[in-house]
């Protein structure tokens, strides 16, 4: 799933979990397909994640959250369309969805 995040392929991704692979399946660099998504600046993709509920407080082997992934990303952003994206994936990783909220609350 991880590899289909990095390329941005959301389809590959939902059939992927329609096959009950996991959304917060970890790599062997210790990443979550979500913290490839927004590594590669996959805007939709990390809508899709962070929809279903996936741990947008995950950290890497290195301890590299996924807002901490977003930002570096955004200090090396080369084009304004890679950095809309950023901006974008920010906001999404900003807003809590109500499996998060409910995860929190217990």
């Amino acid at each position: 799933m991880g590899l289909a995040a990095t390329k941005g392929h959301t389809q590959t991704v939902e059939c992927l979990a329609a096959l009950g692979v996991a959304i917060d399946d970890v790599d062997g660099e210790g990443y979550t397909p979500l913290a490839r998504a927004t590594a590669a600046a996959h805007a939709e993709s990390v809508g899709w994640f962070v929809e279903r509920g996936a741990d947008i407080r995950a950290k890497s082997a290195q301890g590299l959250s996924v807002r901490g992934v977003c930002e570096a990303r955004v200090a090396a952003a080369q084009t304004r369309t890679e950095l809309s994206e950023l901006q974008r994936i920010i906001l999404l990783l900003g807003k809590p969805t109500a499996a998060q909220s409910t995860t929190t609350l217990m």
